[in-house]
């Protein structure tokens, strides 16, 4: 078991966990897909890595790539130093840590209502990273709505469950 410091591949990971289609070899599929697109990061990255990276450096810098820290890795102009990388994980890695231990405290002092709307967040935030890019390029609508309509074709008739806006996930249903 290890931990994923990344919130994209938690909420690629969390429906499969929580809902009660999940099968095994499902969440297999899913993990390896996840876990292979990491590995093609940490192998594009390793290019970058400068001469004095032994094995085991690598090994730790690969373990620490999530989405942002490869982005900013590897956008560098030069030679990435080990500091530099121990830097660059470590700094998200604290802050990821720090801010889902208050997020856990806090939310345990929020009213429910308030608890519930916060789970939809992360939906609005990526809403909100796409909405600039398509009032420039209206062609990035067509995409984003092919994108979700190939998937609600194909992914429906896999999983043969209908999907549903459950607003209060604690509310008991008949």
């Amino acid at each position: 078991f290890l931990p994923v410091y990344d919130n994209l591949a938690r909420a690629l990971a969390q429906p499969t966990t929580d809902e009660a289609y999940a099968k095994g070899v499902e969440m297999i599929m899913t993990q390896f897909v996840i876990n292979l697109r990491y590995s093609l990061m940490a192998v594009s990255l390793t290019q970058k890595l400068d001469n004095s990276f032994n094995t085991l450096q690598r090994m730790i810098v690969s373990f620490g790539i999530t989405d942002e820290i490869y982005a900013v890795a590897i956008s560098q102009p030069d030679k990435l130093t080990a500091s530099y990388m121990r830097g660059l994980i470590l700094t998200p890695v604290i802050g990821w840590t720090g801010g889902t231990l208050l997020g856990a405290v806090a939310g345990q002092s929020l009213p429910t209502v308030v608890s519930d709307a916060l789970g939809i967040m992360l939906y609005g935030m990526f809403i909100a990273i796409i909405i600039p890019p398509c009032k420039k390029n209206h062609n990035i609508i067509w995409v984003i709505l092919m994108a979700a309509g190939i998937s609600t074709i194909v992914v429906n008739p896999i999983n043969g469950t209908e999907y549903t806006l459950n607003i209060n996930p604690k509310a008991e249903t008949d």
